[in-house]
């Protein structure tokens, strides 16, 4: 649920969050536009739709209670997940306004108690190291903290979505890396996506 501000000194919204160095924040009502939307379509195209909720702030210890008032205020909706959540996502986290989300706060872990005491599961975007492709940066600095996170909660299923791989890294041993988390946690998913299959081979 991120939105890019609008400063008073650019004549036009910037099309894309890095066009600028204007701030990133939390956009509350991120969800209701969603509703809105789907509530607009036909029942049959509707029904087609998984509504995940994502309009809520991940260093925000509060941020439980409006899941359960999203929630609980619109009862016609059955949601499929919590997310797709922010964590460390290096561009992404220097532009938004506020302390880094990580998988080792206590705000996340009140998310994770929640999505478990509503059965939900949480889809997070979460790099796996410091981006950097310089020779001597090696190593996957913000996989344990992810891996602790999985072990407390593990009956929370959680989508990582990329597999904390991006474009820039050094990626040798991450595949055994990543089989290692994958096969200690039952909980843990990863989306595919290009880079996974890149350094899969």
């Amino acid at each position: 649920g991120l939105k890019k501000n609008w400063s008073e000194f650019e004549e036009r919204l910037a099309p894309d969050p890095f066009n600028d160095t204007d701030v990133l924040y939390y956009y509350s009502m991120t969800d209701i536009a969603m509703l809105d939307q789907l509530k607009s379509l036909p029942p049959a195209t509707a029904a087609r739709f998984a509504p995940t909720m994502c309009g809520f702030k991940p260093t925000d210890k509060s941020s439980p209670e409006q899941i359960d008032q999203l929630i609980d205020s619109h009862p016609e909706v059955v949601w499929r997940g919590l997310g797709e959540i922010h964590l460390r996502s290096s561009e992404l986290t220097n532009l938004t306004c506020g302390p880094v989300p990580t998988p080792g706060s206590q705000a996340f872990h009140l998310i994770m108690q929640q999505a478990y005491n509503r059965n939900l599961p949480v889809l997070i975007h979460h790099k796996a190291s410091s981006e950097s492709a310089k020779p001597y940066k090696y190593g996957f600095d913000f996989v344990p903290e992810l891996d602790d996170c999985l072990e407390m909660f593990p009956h929370v299923d959680v989508l990582w979505i990329g597999g904390g791989i991006f474009v820039r890294g050094q990626w040798t041993g991450y595949k055994e890396e990543l089989d290692g988390l994958l096969t200690k946690h039952d909980n843990l998913y990863i989306s595919i996506t290009p880079e996974i299959l890149r350094i899969a081979k």
